[in-house]
C-alpha cells in the first residue's frame, strides 16, 4: 500500500530544524525511529521520525539536521528491505 510514497523536504535552512519531537508518546501512542543506530532521542540523534495510524490516517513528524547546507532529510516505504540505508 505504501510501497512508491517519500516524502522529501528540499531546501531546508540549518534553523529550521532545530525542532525536536515530543518522545514520550513512543512505543505507546506513536511508533518511532531514531538515526543514527545507538543515538539518545532528543540528544544526539540525526534523524528522528514518528508515525501515528489512526484508522485510515497516517500522521508523520520528521526532523533532523540535513547533511549539507543544502541537503535534505527523507523517508520513504516499501514492501520490501531492498530500502535498508
Amino acid at each position: 500500500m505504501w510501497s512508491g510514497i517519500v516524502l522529501l523536504l528540499i531546501g531546508i535552512t540549518p534553523s529550521a530544524v532545530q525542532a525536536q519531537l515530543d518522545i514520550s508518546p513512543c512505543g505507546a501512542m506513536k511508533g518511532c525511529l531514531f538515526a543514527p543506530p545507538g543515538c539518545r532521542p532528543g540528544q544526539n540523534c540525526q534523524i528522528q521520525f514518528s508515525y501515528q495510524v489512526d484508522g485510515t490516517s497516517l500522521a508523520m513528524e520528521l526532523a533532523g539536521t540535513p547533511p549539507a547546507a543544502n541537503g535534505y532529510i527523507a523517508v520513504g516505504f516499501s514492501k520490501d528491505d531492498k530500502m535498508v540505508s
